[in-house]
C-alpha cells in the first residue's frame, strides 16, 4: 500500500512539473522583447506623432526642399519611405521601399525623415515597443 501512495504522489509531482513547464513556455512567448520590430497594425496602441497626421503632414510640407538637380530635370515622384518609432518615439533607420526614380528626391525624403521631432511610441501590451511606419512623400512642382 506504502508503493501504491508513493507511486500515486510520483506521478503528481511529475504532472504538476510538467503543467508548470508549459506555463513558462507560454509566459515566455507572450512578454515583449525590446529588440522586436512590430507591424503598425498589429500593436495595441499606434504611434503619434505630435499633433496628429494632419501635423505630420504639415511638418512634411515645411520641411520639405525640393532638390535644385530634381527641379532643373522636372523631376517629380512618390517615394515610399519606411522607418522604426522605437520605443523611446525616436525615429530610426529610414529606408526607401520604392523609389521615385530621382536619387536626389529619394535622398530628401530620408533626410526629412531623419530630422522628424520624437513620435509619442506606440504600445504592445501596456509596454512601448518599436514599430515600423510606412509613408509616402510626394514630390510635385506647381
Amino acid at each position: 500500500m506504502k508503493k501504491v501512495i508513493f507511486l500515486f504522489s510520483f506521478l503528481l509531482f511529475a504532472l504538476n512539473v510538467q503543467a508548470q513547464i508549459a506555463t513558462e513556455k507560454n509566459n515566455a512567448t507572450d512578454c515583449v522583447t525590446t529588440d522586436e520590430v512590430f507591424d503598425f497594425q498589429k500593436v495595441d496602441k499606434k504611434p503619434k506623432f505630435p499633433g496628429g497626421m494632419t501635423s505630420l503632414q504639415s511638418y512634411i510640407n515645411r520641411s520639405l526642399k525640393y532638390p535644385q538637380v530634381s527641379r532643373e530635370k522636372n523631376s517629380q515622384g512618390r517615394v515610399i519611405v519606411r522607418f522604426i518609432i522605437d520605443s523611446n518615439g525616436t525615429v530610426i533607420s529610414p529606408q526607401v521601399i520604392r523609389s521615385s526614380g530621382d536619387f536626389y528626391l529619394d535622398m530628401e525624403a530620408i533626410r526629412v525623415i531623419e530630422s522628424m521631432p520624437k513620435w509619442k511610441p506606440g504600445k504592445h501590451k501596456g509596454k512601448p515597443v518599436r514599430v515600423y511606419f510606412t509613408m509616402p512623400i510626394v514630390f510635385s512642382l506647381k
